[in-house]
């Protein structure tokens, strides 16, 4: 009966088996194997992450799991709206080569012009910035990138909210 239910909790996109998720032992062990949970509708639970030493956004943790789509809320204390805690993680990113990012209206533009864009514009309610995951893992010897295989992407949107 456990081998049954250990194996339907893998198969929780059907809304019958969806409670299997809810038992706290069937989270630990999707959470021991990476299981990623893929379907038409959201999951039951849903897990939030706080950051570490070097990015207390969590972002660089998000962009090893190659996310598409990353909602980031910003509750660093900045006034200002300098993005410095933002901005670390995003070179903790690119220093590791897990991503690099792009203005997604402009591919050309520089990313410091589109954070300078939202510090200037207090009526804009997040910040919406692209994530190019092209690095060595698909990086041929001519320098472009191969296609990745199917169930990863090559890019992603991050948007980040932050009170302002």
């Amino acid at each position: 009966l456990v081998l049954i239910t250990l194996v339907l909790s893998f198969f929780a996109h059907h809304k019958v088996l969806q409670r299997l998720t809810m038992m706290p032992w069937i989270r630990q062990l999707h959470q021991v194997t990476r299981f990623v949970y893929k379907g038409r509708f959201p999951p039951p639970v849903l897990y939030i992450t706080d950051g570490g030493v070097q990015d207390c956004t969590a972002l660089v943790q998000l962009l090893w799991r190659r996310c598409q789509r990353i909602l980031l809320v910003l509750a660093a204390a900045d006034g200002e709206d300098d993005l410095a805690v933002f901005k670390e993680g995003m070179r903790v990113a690119n220093e590791l080569n897990l991503a690099s990012f792009f203005d997604p209206r402009d591919a050309r533009n520089d990313i410091k012009l589109l954070l300078k864009e939202f510090k200037d514009n207090k009526d804009q309610p997040y910040l919406h910035i692209g994530i190019n995951y092209c690095w060595e893992a698909y990086e041929t010897p001519g320098g472009a990138c191969e296609t990745p295989p199917a169930e990863e992407s090559l890019f992603g949107d991050l948007f980040v909210v932050k009170n302002r």
